[in-house]
């Protein structure tokens, strides 16, 4: 594995700025030492949460890896992670959010994998989510089996190539939901395929449901996915 890759971990927060410190220092704590956290503050600039989300991070000030960037309103995830791949300055990106945190080894698991195995631009791993610990084992192009449900990646879980993530041009601001679902269809029909470790490596914590869409707005948000990627949906079909 080369060690002089820079990894860039980007962290979204959005209204939980209580859970914010935990994430930082789960990268801060990785097992691999060469990387740097982008912190993408999306709330509104006069708010509250702006003003705590400040205080938090005035403790990571004089850390040379952390990286703080604010947005003046609220623009939602997909821009704030673009807004991190913008001021990266690693080869490789990674994603995560607020409320969730990373184990010590997968920055190093991760990289190993991308190092060894030229032919996949990007990787995902297993998680831990409400009690239920869940190892994928699909690889390759699984546009299908996000398309149809039968496979889930979650966006803490992705690592990938930070030139391959500005090649398919990021992530579609247009999507307040199933935004990870979006930016790895792009990059399946790029013809890119992803490879996965087989083990758990990304803790989430579903305790604070500020940030969910209600049901009406979570349904308009589906169907309007699903419109989106109607031509990929004809040809898997």
């Amino acid at each position: 594995m080369n060690k002089n890759l820079k990894v860039s971990t980007i962290i979204t927060t959005y209204r939980r700025a209580d859970m914010l410190k935990r994430a930082i220092d789960s990268v801060l704590n990785q097992t691999y030492s060469n990387i740097e956290v982008i912190v993408v503050d999306d709330n509104d600039e006069k708010s509250e949460d702006r003003k705590n989300t400040e205080e938090i991070m005035t403790s990571y000030a004089n850390n040379s890896k952390v990286k703080y960037i604010k947005h003046k309103v609220n623009m939602n995830g997909a821009a704030a992670r673009n807004t991190g791949i913008k001021n990266s300055t690693g080869e490789i990106v990674c994603f995560l959010d607020d409320d969730d945190w990373y184990l010590e080894t997968k920055i190093e698991k991760q990289l190993e994998f991308l190092c060894k195995n030229k032919d996949y631009k990007a990787v995902y791993c297993g998680w831990h989510r409400n009690g239920k610990i869940v190892i994928p084992k699909r690889k390759g192009n699984l546009g299908f089996e996000l398309l149809s449900g039968d496979s889930l990646i979650y966006t803490n879980t992705i690592m990938m190539w930070k030139n391959i993530a500005e090649k398919i041009g990021g992530w579609d601001e247009r999507f307040r939901r199933n935004q990870e679902a979006a930016f790895l269809l792009r990059y399946f029909k790029y013809g890119f395929s992803i490879g996965v470790i087989e083990e758990c490596l990304v803790e989430f914590d579903t305790s604070d449901r500020r940030n969910q869409l209600d049901s009406e707005k979570n349904e308009e948000q589906f169907e309007f996915y699903l419109r989106e990627h109607e031509d990929m949906i004809k040809k898997l079909g």
